[in-house]
């Protein structure tokens, strides 16, 4: 069987799809968040075992996170930044913003941590908000 020169056209101009290194773990970082998001959810604040359960999830999830956000500082915009200066710039900043919001939430975690009893669920419900 002879390919036809419109056959090899075809195939000639057919895209591969571009590689995308982002796209798994950013997949698995949302599923983690949108998981973790509901156990905030559904804590009972006033159940010391589910708050400390719930806590230790989301200090997991921040943890993975931070790792995430400092893996991709150090590996993959160093060798963006090494052939194209200025091109990781943007993403950069918004990686500040996300180890800004980190703290932020982990703070919020251990101020409900440190709460009376009566201010458990107003306290909750702002970590539920932020997260």
């Amino acid at each position: 069987m002879k390919i036809s020169p419109q056959e090899l056209a075809q195939v000639a101009a057919a895209e591969t799809p571009r590689f995308d290194m982002y796209s798994g773990i950013h997949k698995a970082l949302r599923a983690f968040m949108a998981d973790t998001l509901l156990a905030v959810g559904r804590m009972d604040p006033l159940d010391d075992a589910d708050l400390a359960a719930t806590g230790e999830r989301v200090l997991q999830l921040l943890g993975f996170c931070g790792a995430h956000l400092a893996h991709e500082n150090a590996f993959v915009h160093a060798a963006i930044e090494a052939r194209a200066p200025g091109a990781s710039d943007r993403i950069g900043h918004e990686h500040e913003e996300h180890v800004a919001h980190i703290a932020q939430l982990a703070e919020m975690l251990a101020a409900l941590h440190r709460a009376v009893p009566g201010q458990r669920h107003a306290d909750a419900q702002r970590l539920y908000g932020a997260v």
